[in-house]
């Protein structure tokens, strides 16, 4: 009983760190931009790709930890941020508490991404946040995803 005490007390305190990073990395933000948002929070940040730039942060080292992706497109624009983090409820209520987080309002609406049902909010700029999936290691997964930069960026 203690022991799983302790697993939920340590993964809250996970989720409240990658939480605070949450809202600093979104659509639009040039390359030098996210490594400097990231640069003092992740303990392993690694950029790799040619055109496209794609962007990892684990916030813990763990394989299980909360992680950060981002790509960003050859013309220097973030396009697509997704995060992972452990985190204990429903799925939903976790949702709901990330879009408020980062400024989305209402409660979703039912949307599928990759074949999986999420719930969904679009932002002013359209930038899309898809939320509610669980990882094969149970953290909770939300996508910051901007069609438009990633057409307008990515077309030949």
């Amino acid at each position: 009983m203690k022991k799983a005490a302790a697993t939920l007390l340590l993964s809250l305190v996970a989720a409240g760190a990658a939480a605070a990073e949450r809202p600093g990395i979104r659509p639009g933000m040039g390359l030098a931009a996210v490594e400097a948002v990231l640069r003092e929070s992740c303990r392993e940040l690694t950029v790799t790709g040619e055109a496209d730039r794609f962007v990892s942060c684990r916030f813990d080292g763990r394989g299980d930890g909360a992680v950060l992706s981002a790509t960003v497109s050859a013309k220097d624009r973030t396009y697509f941020v997704s995060w992972r983090e452990p985190a204990a409820g429903e799925a939903a209520d976790y949702a709901r508490k990330v879009a408020a987080g980062l400024g989305f309002s209402g409660a979703g609406q039912d949307c599928r991404l990759y074949d999986y049902p999420m719930l969904c909010w679009t932002g002013a700029d359209g930038t899309v946040l898809y939320s509610a999936e669980t990882d094969a290691q149970g953290r909770y997964v939300s996508y910051l995803i901007n069609e438009a930069i990633e057409q307008a960026d990515t077309a030949d």
